[in-house]
């Protein structure tokens, strides 16, 4: 199966820009403003729309003839039933007679009845033989709103005339003013592209912004700044696609539509070979790179490919850092697609590779870059990829479910395991799908970085064999020599490009011994001299041995001021969170760490000159950027102090356009406290995250209330480390999380400590008061901590919920008693059920006494216990309780506990006391 699924057919969009910025004498001028109208749309069309440049078009200050012009663009894009057209006019409009007239460079004032109406405009868009399928003019003009009637009737009337090849045809209308108002130049462009390119109309689960939701929030930035209000008019059967969403995270779940998941999979994949399977296996450190520098490691790549074709089980692909085990298993991934094999092929980088380290093409039936994914995400990736039938509400349980029932042998390729989200979570995952599904086959990819690697290992069981690419078994002698020796030859501009080849194996000889076991310590150390001027003397440079010396290496390129600068920009990068950088807060941080003194500019200058540190990548569909490897923001980050991280979170701050949350780019939204954190700045911390602004603003953004309380974990995590100890913000955020959750605090405990986050849900489990929800929420923390392996906290909590179980009383502790049992048995924890079953037997043997058979009360009717006998069992607390729902109540759920214990007296004794109930009720 191809690292890309089939891809879905993508809607084509077109968009016109127009603009009129010169005028005969008479009329105002108003031509900057314009021009930069212009430009604002352009970017917005093209920069976050998706717009096709090919058929993207300005016309500048148009004459009367403005029909034509765009009659003959929308002839030449020849657009099609699912084409998207988007048509974009500013400059002055002026009223007669009902109708807006759009002025042109050759329209004198006195003659206004000559320049086109908004209707000629609409005519040239949906005239002639093939009318678009879907079409939205924005008029941003004085008066625009004059046009509404006019132009809607219009495009009704072609419509109508157009017959039957019309049908589901749509046409939409934008006007930036009131009928009476006059148009403030730059206003409205401004507000769009704020509303669209901040995430203010849409959340990151909406892959298009409506229309009507759009302009809602553009009039309220409006109103800010004055009287201005636009409007919208429109219809059509199908759902809007004018506006891509930037914001939108592709993101699957169970029960989409078919076209939905294809064009979601299909974003994920398509990044996913951008950002990493491709310059991984070309052996380079970002996608704009060229060369194919890979080599060696056939004995690995052998069995990998033996593991794909015969292998049983799972196979663990490990290694420290820079070890290259993403590159082989990017390797494995990209031979086995036909299009990236032929790419291959074509750049001559298989001329040398015996045919036994490339493996059958379609061998790898789906591969999964786990970065940033939880288990639920990764789940949703391998069903989707695979075209199972998903069904039910918890994407793990069905994914399991249907890879069981797949009858064929299935092979799955997952990278980077612990750069997922829950790892460990992730591991029981996928160690759960190799237990119920006989013909997958796993190989899965993690960084050996101590602990936390062999908790990995361990979580994902005995069915796994692991490798370790650092092993001398995976490593052949000339591998890392060849790598070098290639890298420096073949670097564009190399000054090693025409050295000899005795000379210049010397020199990878040097540089190999150096790195080690390290590729991204050899290949940055390459980097770095092949950038230089002149050929260096191996035997008077002593070569780098770690990834800083190599670091530092190539900064001696950039002397005096460059070479602060580079490091202070590269620095600000190192700060980044999630997947990277978006311009505005990198230069931000930059301008925070140099004093104010850095430009967009600068930014602009090392991307180019220092490119092979900064990899492009996306998030929240926003361009980010961040450093190529993790080991180099290590590196850079150990540089920074308190005081640093605290300028970076006011830098972040200061990008915002005013004291609205709702206005902060989603970067900020997302990490800012994350940012407060690392500074240690404590209250700052604490007031954001129980702030209402502020939890609001985020749950509009991105629609996940976790985000939220991970935003509070964080505040408490600073509390707890403070000496003394912060109770105050503490016992604020427990509260704040108990909030969120008040329906039903069990349930939410659970799902929480489902996706990894058991210490949150414990400190919630601990602020919970009532003993009924307190001990459900206990016994299902104690089954997560021993899924996790962490046994003691396990048996913790099953006597936090014994001791919460012995505090209710009435109908619900046999209940209680239920759960408890429940979570011990599940632990293989005996002793609480040898008390349960004692608590049991006792109540039975009160019951006995206390039962009063044919009495009754003014309260009771008859065969149901008094409230005196109830409170003589459960204590007198019961009287207050409806008492004909406790006995049957309590006997099922006792009932449930010895049957658990396979007491047969026990369930002997609950049956005659329900048979005596019974026999009274008659």
């Amino acid at each position: 199966m191809p690292l890309i699924t089939e891809a879905p057919e993508s809607a084509r969009r077109h968009a016109l820009v127009i603009g009129t910025a010169t005028y005969l004498a008479g009329w105002d001028d108003i031509g900057q403003g314009v021009r930069t109208e212009m430009a604002a749309a352009k970017r917005l069309c093209l920069q976050f729309l998706s717009y096709q440049s090919k058929t993207f078009a300005e016309i500048h200050d148009p004459d009367s003839t403005l029909s034509k012009e765009v009659a003959v663009w929308r002839a030449n894009i020849s657009p099609g039933p699912d084409d998207w057209i988007l048509v974009y006019y500013t400059g002055h409009g002026v009223e007669r007679g009902g109708a807006l007239h759009l002025i042109t460079r050759d329209v004198p004032t006195n003659m206004v009845e000559a320049a086109p109406t908004a209707q000629t405009l609409v005519s040239a868009l949906l005239g002639g033989d093939k009318m678009p399928g879907h079409v939205l003019l924005v008029l941003d003009t004085c008066y625009s709103a004059t046009a509404q009637f006019d132009a809607m009737g219009q495009a009704t009337r072609l419509r109508e005339a157009a017959g039957g090849r019309a049908r589901g045809a749509d046409f939409h209308l934008i006007t930036t003013t009131r009928s009476v108002e006059t148009a403030v130049v730059g206003h409205f462009m401004q507000a769009l592209s704020d509303v669209i390119t901040n995430g203010r109309a849409a959340g990151a689960g909406e892959e298009f912004v409506q229309l009507s939701t759009a302009i809602e929030r553009v009039n309220q930035l409006l109103s800010q700044r004055g009287g201005q209000r636009a409007s919208y008019s429109g219809a059509g059967e199908t759902a809007l696609r004018f506006l891509p969403n930037p914001g939108w995270v592709p993101t699957l779940r169970l029960n989409m539509g078919r076209e939905e998941r294809r064009r979601v999979l299909y974003s994920i994949q398509a990044h996913a070979l951008r950002a990493h399977w491709d310059p991984r296996a070309r052996g380079v450190s970002t996608e704009r790179d060229p060369g194919w520098f890979f080599t060696g490691r056939g004995n690995a790549m052998r069995h990998l490919i033996r593991w794909t074709t015969a292998g049983v089980g799972g196979l663990i692909v490990k290694g420290r850092p820079g070890s290259g085990k993403s590159a082989v298993l990017a390797r494995l991934a990209t031979l086995a697609d036909p299009d990236q094999r032929e790419a291959a092929l074509k750049a001559g980088a298989l001329d040398d590779i015996s045919e036994d380290e490339i493996p059958p093409l379609n061998v790898i039936d789906a591969a999964i870059h786990a970065r940033a994914k939880d288990p639920a995400r990764i789940a949703l990736e391998i069903g989707t990829a695979l075209n199972l039938e998903l069904s039910g509400t918890d994407a793990e349980v069905a994914t399991a479910n249907a890879l069981a029932a797949r009858p064929e042998r299935t092979v799955l390729l997952i990278d980077a395991l612990d750069e997922a989200i829950n790892p460990n979570d992730v591991a029981l995952f996928l160690r759960s799908l190799l237990q119920g599904a006989i013909n997958l086959v796993l190989i899965v990819g993690l960084r050996e970085s101590g602990e936390r690697s062999g908790q990995l290992t361990e979580r994902l069981g005995r069915r796994f064999d692991p490798i370790d690419l650092d092993g001398a078994q995976w490593r052949e002698p000339n591998d890392m020599v060849r790598y070098v020796e290639r890298y420096l030859r073949a670097t564009p501009d190399s000054t090693y490009a025409d050295m000899e080849p005795d000379p210049l194996s010397t020199l990878a000889d040097a540089i190999a011994l150096r790195a080690g076991t390290s590729f991204l310590v050899a290949s940055a150390t390459a980097h770095a001299l092949a950038a230089r001027a002149t050929i260096v003397d191996p035997a008077k440079l002593k070569m780098p041995a770690s990834v800083g010396e190599a670091f530092e290496l190539d900064l001696t390129r950039f002397t005096g001021t460059a070479g602060k600068q580079l490091r202070q920009i590269l620095t600000a990068l190192a700060c980044g969170e999630g997947r990277g950088l978006p311009a505005p807060e990198w230069i931000a941080i930059a301008r925070a760490l140099s004093d104010g003194d850095t430009t967009a500019a600068d930014i602009d200058r090392w991307i180019n000159d220092a490119g092979f540190y900064i990899v492009a990548d996306s998030e929240f569909q926003t361009p980010v950027r961040r450093l190529y490897h993790e080991e180099f923001a290590t590196y850079l980050r150990g540089d920074t102090n308190p005081q640093c991280e605290a300028d970076v979170a006011t830098a972040l701050v200061s990008c915002m356009p005013g004291p609205d949350w709702n206005a902060a780019s989603s970067y900020v939204l997302a990490y800012y406290p994350k940012h407060l954190w690392r500074a240690a700045r404590a209250r700052e911390l604490s007031e954001l995250a129980s702030s209402t602004a502020w939890a609001k603003a985020k749950r509009e953004r991105f629609e996940d209330p976790t985000l939220i309380l991970s935003d509070l974990d964080l505040a408490i995590d600073i509390a707890r480390r403070a000496q003394p100890p912060d109770l105050q913000t503490i016992i604020r955020a427990c509260m704040i999380h108990v909030g969120f959750v008040t329906t039903a605090p069990p349930i939410v405990i659970d799902v929480l400590a489902g996706v990894g986050q058991l210490t949150r849900a414990e400190l919630m489990a601990e602020a919970i008061q009532f003993p009924l929800d307190r001990c459900q929420a206990f016994s299902f923390l104690a089954a997560r901590y021993a899924k996790a392996g962490q046994y003691g906290r396990s048996h913790a909590c099953v006597r936090a919920a014994e001791q919460a179980a012995r505090c209710i009383h009435g109908g619900f502790q046999s209940l209680a008693f239920y759960w408890v049992l429940r979570a011990a048995r599940a632990i293989g924890q005996a002793e609480p059920e040898r008390r349960i079953r004692d608590a049991v037997h006792l109540t039975l043997g009160e019951l006995a006494e206390a039962f009063v058979k044919g009495e009754a009360s003014d309260q009771l009717p008859t065969g149901i216990m008094t409230r005196e006998a109830a409170a003589k069992v459960w204590g007198p607390q019961t009287g207050r309780l409806d008492t004909k729902f406790i006995l049957p109540h309590w006997l099922f759920w006792a009932a449930m506990c010895l049957r658990e214990l396979a007491d047969a007296d026990g369930l002997v004794r609950i049956r005659d006391n329900s048979q005596g109930v019974t026999a009274v009720r008659k």
